[in-house]
C-alpha cells in the first residue's frame, strides 16, 4: 500500500499535467511559465527526494555516456517544449472555448483518437526498437530501469518527436479532418498525457513500467500487444546496448545528503 505521502505526490503529478493547458489559456505565456517553474519542476526535484529510483537512472545514464549535467538540462527542455506543445494545440484549436457535450460522437471519437494515437505511437515505438537508428534514440529512455515520474522527460528529443509529439499531432489530423469537436480534442490531449505519465509510474505499474524492466516486444502504450521475434531479444537493437541490469541503489542512498543534483 502506498504511503500518504506517495499517494499524495503520484495525484500531484497526475493534477500538475492536466493543468498545464488551463495555465496557459487563464494565464498566457506568464501562467504557463510559472505552473511550470512552480509546480511542474519542484515536482520533478520531489522524485529524486522521495524515492531512490531517479538518483538510481541518473547513475545509470552516466555510466552509459550521459552526464548528469546533460540529462537535467534535457529534462527541462523536454518539460518546456512538451507544456508549450499540449498548451499551444489545446489553445489554437479553441478548447476551452468549446461547451462541454457526452454524446455518441465524443464517445465515438475518443474510441478513433485514442485508436490511431495507440497505432502512431505503436508504430514509433517499434521502429525505435527494431532499427539500429531507432535505438540509438532510444536507448537513453530505457537507461531508465525502472522508470519514474522524472522518466516522462529523460527522452532524446528525436524520440520525445517520435513517441509524444507524433501520438498529439495524430489528434489534431482527427480533428481537422474528421471531427471538428475543439471539446473532444480537449479530452482525447488529456486523456493521452494522462496516460503517459501513469505508464511510468513507479507506484501505479502499467505494463510499460514492465517493458522497461525486461525491454519486450510489448510496443503498445494503451493495450498489450506482442510483437513475434522477440527471442531472447535478438530482434530488439536497444537491448544489446543496455547490458545487464544496474545495480540496485542501497537503502542509505534514500538519505538525500548522498545524493548530487
Amino acid at each position: 500500500m502506498l504511503s500518504a505521502a506517495t499517494l499524495t505526490y503520484e495525484v500531484s503529478v497526475w493534477a500538475s499535467m492536466l493543468c498545464i493547458s488551463a495555465s496557459f489559456h487563464y494565464g498566457g505565456a506568464v501562467g504557463l511559465a510559472v505552473w511550470t517553474a512552480l509546480v511542474n519542476v519542484p515536482l520533478l526535484i520531489v522524485d529524486w527526494y522521495i524515492s531512490p529510483t531517479m538518483e538510481r537512472n541518473l547513475c545509470n545514464l552516466a555510466e552509459n555516456g550521459y552526464p548528469r549535467p546533460a540529462m537535467w538540462a534535457l529534462m527541462a527542455f523536454n518539460l518546456v517544449t512538451t507544456n508549450t506543445l499540449v498548451a499551444g494545440i489545446t489553445e489554437m484549436f479553441g478548447c476551452f472555448e468549446a461547451a462541454p457535450r457526452f454524446d455518441w460522437v465524443v464517445a465515438l471519437g475518443l474510441v478513433v483518437n485514442l485508436t490511431l494515437s495507440e497505432l502512431t505511437f505503436t508504430a514509433g515505438h517499434y521502429l525505435l526498437h527494431r532499427t539500429e537508428l531507432g535505438a540509438k534514440f532510444h536507448h537513453l529512455h530505457h537507461c531508465c530501469r525502472p522508470p519514474s515520474a522524472s522518466t516522462n522527460l529523460l527522452f532524446h528529443p528525436v524520440d520525445m518527436a517520435v513517441e509524444f509529439s507524433g501520438p498529439m499531432l495524430s489528434l489534431v489530423a482527427t480533428h481537422l479532418l474528421i471531427f471538428n469537436e475543439p471539446f473532444l480534442l480537449l479530452l482525447s490531449i488529456h486523456i493521452l498525457h494522462f496516460w503517459y505519465a501513469l505508464d511510468h509510474s513507479e507506484n501505479v505499474q502499467l505494463y510499460h513500467y514492465t517493458h522497461h524492466m525486461r525491454v519486450d516486444s510489448v510496443y503498445s502504450i494503451y493495450a498489450k500487444i506482442r510483437f513475434s521475434g522477440e527471442g531472447e531479444g535478438r530482434a530488439d537493437k536497444v537491448k544489446p546496448l543496455l547490458g545487464k541490469m544496474p545495480a540496485t541503489i542501497s537503502a542509505g542512498s534514500r538519505d538525500t545528503h548522498n545524493k548530487t543534483l
